[in-house]
Formats: structure tokens, sequence, C-alpha cells
């Protein structure tokens, strides 16, 4: 079985893909992967002995040429609908959903969106944002771009130039203020980035930025480094790998078919996202101290002392801001912080219980099925 594979393997969204691929594939002996790079020209494709195709598809061309092939083509970027395609890819509404829940925690009073204007991941990623800042009170601003160059703006990390800058500069610098965005993927979030920074806006103090794609180079390398939402392309990758060998063992009819979605693993917290905008400032900078202080016990006590204020002072501000009290706000930190760890599924029960402070898995596993209903076990499962 010969089995070719277009996309890019310049990105770490490629690199992750390739991997869930290749995953799938060792269990499969007889099968041969062919990589072919995202940009290749299809006459430079040696695809007439393949049995299988799975492709990223970038646009009609590619739709047109993939679509004329008699084999199964699963497409695993999903630009548009394409009927007759197999189609896997992230379940964009829910990494929409995760972002909204992961900026409301952070308390900003106001919300954007930039996207991408006819693409369909993005389109989906803002009605999942939007639905669920709806539901808390909220409805966020909206920016769509035209594509100068849609395979540079959308697969490549590197940082470039938008059309129509002074528009999107106008538009940012009249957002209020503090305010906090959400972007399509992890390229507008370095450039949102950077414009705002142009424009002397503080990240995160007056504007929080979110990305998708969790392209750590790009992230980490950032002037501020970026938070960003994992959508699982590992998990995309396989269940593609999954769905072409169900169709060239018995190929379906050229109708539509439904796109299986992968659900997101996470938040990858970093700068961009990692400051409460909340008054007063000790109130906010408070917070900020807690998601530093993790992996340490924290008591009612150690945040009196760090504000300086009285312990009345504190629960009262606690109470009036979040609804709770500053040890049940702590522990729905940690355990919060503990799902997402553990769901990560890079550490074992014990090594996510350190991280958040638990020098005892026994405590840690009680006072995580207290809080979710649940041993820890069962969300790594």
């Amino acid at each position: 079985m010969n089995i070719a594979v277009i996309c890019e393997n310049s990105t770490e969204y490629g690199r992750r893909l390739a991997d869930g691929i290749g995953s799938y594939a060792q269990g499969k002996r007889d099968w041969k992967l062919r990589w072919y790079n995202l940009g290749t020209a299809f006459e430079d494709m040696v695809l007439s002995d393949c049995n299988g195709i799975i492709a990223r598809i970038v646009d009609d061309v590619a739709a047109n040429s993939l679509g004329r092939m008699p084999i199964p083509v699963v497409d695993v970027l999903c630009l548009r609908e394409r009927p007759g395609f197999i189609a896997a890819m992230p379940d964009n509404d829910a990494i929409g959903r995760v972002a909204a829940r992961h900026l409301l925690s952070r308390h900003y009073p106001a919300f954007a969106f930039i996207g991408y204007r006819g693409i369909l991941f993005s389109s989906k990623r803002l009605e999942g944002f939007k639905s669920e800042l709806k539901r808390n009170g909220h409805e966020p601003a909206e920016y769509a771009l035209e594509l100068a160059n849609r395979r540079q703006e959308i697969f490549s990390a590197k940082t470039g130039h938008f059309r129509n800058m002074r528009h999107l500069k106008a538009w940012l610098a009249a957002l209020p203020r503090p305010v906090a965005i959400f972007t399509a993927n992890d390229y507008l979030a370095v450039n949102i980035l950077r414009v705002a920074s142009e424009i002397g806006i503080a990240v995160p103090g007056e504007m929080a930025i979110l990305g998708v794609d969790n392209d750590r180079f790009a992230c980490a390398f950032a002037e501020t480094q970026i938070s960003s939402i994992d959508p699982n392309h590992f998990g995309v990758g396989f269940a593609a790998a999954r769905m072409l060998d169900a169709a060239m063992r018995k190929v379906p009819d050229a109708k539509n078919h439904p796109a299986f979605l992968v659900k997101p693993k996470g938040i990858m917290e970093r700068v961009s996202t990692g400051h409460h905008a909340v008054s007063p400032d000790w109130f906010a900078s408070l917070l900020d101290w807690i998601d530093e202080s993790i992996g340490k016990t924290i008591s009612t006590a150690d945040l009196v002392e760090r504000a300086g204020l009285s312990t009345a002072t504190v629960c009262t501000t606690f109470a009036k801001r979040l609804g709770i009290s500053p040890l049940k706000y702590i522990t729905k930190i940690k355990m919060e912080t503990a799902q997402r760890l553990l769901k990560d599924g890079d550490l074992m029960v014990k090594e996510v219980a350190a991280r958040v402070g638990y020098n005892s898995p026994i405590r840690f596993s009680i006072a995580y099925s207290n809080f979710w209903g649940f041993p820890p076990r069962k969300t790594q499962s």
C-alpha cells in the first residue's frame, strides 16, 4: 500500500500531523508512506501507483486535481466543505469555546477575535468563541483579514505584513482596554503582538493575546511569549490515517462525508495571557502571583502577607470580585491546571500532583475527585 502525504514539514503543525500518521502506520506493515511538501507541483508527484492520499488541500486547484484521483483522499485542512472528500480536522468550535473560557478566567472586560474571511476553520473558531462569550454576557469585536498569500499567512509561523495595515492598527487602537484577543492561529497572534508593540499597547497588561496551533518556536521566541491552544494535530493525523485505511478497504460513495472532529488538547499558557485584568491593582497582582505559585502550598495567610492588607479586606475582595473564598479560588486554579496536565498525557499522576503543590499523590487524588467528581486516572483515559 503506497500512501501519499501532502503537507508542509516547516511548521510544528505539519510535523505533529506526520507523527500521528506515522504512529498509525507503524501497525501497518504493508503501508509505505511517501511525503510531498505542500507546494510541490502535482506534475512532480508520483501518485499513479498510490492506494490512498492524505493531504492539506489548500485551494481549488489542489481539490480538482485530487478529486480526479480514483482512490480515497482525506483532507486534513478543510478550508472549505468539499463534497466527495473524507475529512479529519480539529474541532474548531470547541477550540473557540476553550479560548473564551480561558480569556474569561483572566477577567478581561472586553474581547475581540481576529481571523480570516471565508476560511472555514477561522469562522468555526469564531462561532465557538462568540457562543461561549454570549453565555457569559459578552459580545466580541471582530476583524476579518483578506489573505494576500493564502499559503504564507495560514501556514507560515514567520512574521510578515498584512494588507491594509493602517486600518488594522486603527482598529486595534480603538478597542476598549484592557481587552483580550483571540486569533485564528499563531501566525496572526505573532503579527498582532508586533502591531500592538508598534502602537504602544502593553501585552498582557492592556491586551491579552491567545493563538492556536501551539507552534512552540513562534510562540516562545516572540517578543512576548504567546499563549496558544494545542488543537491536537497528532490526533488529526492519526484519525486521518485510520479513516484512509477504512476507505481503502471499502471505498465510500462520493457524497458528503461529515468531517471527523478531533478535540483540542488544551492551552499552553505563556506570558501573553498571564495577567488578570481586575481592579484594584493589588488584587490583580495577587491573582497573577497565585498563577506563578501554583506549585506551592498557598494559604489565606500567604495572600494577606503578599497583599499587605487585612484578612477581611482580602477575603471580601475575593467574594465581591470572584464570588468565592481565597482557598476555593486557589483550589479551582490548581485543579484546572492539574486537569490540563493530565489531558496532555505526558506526566504521571504523582508528577502532576507535585506540579500543583501536593506532596502526597493520595491527598491530590482525593482533592481532584472531590472537585471534578472523578479520579485523576479517569482524566487520562
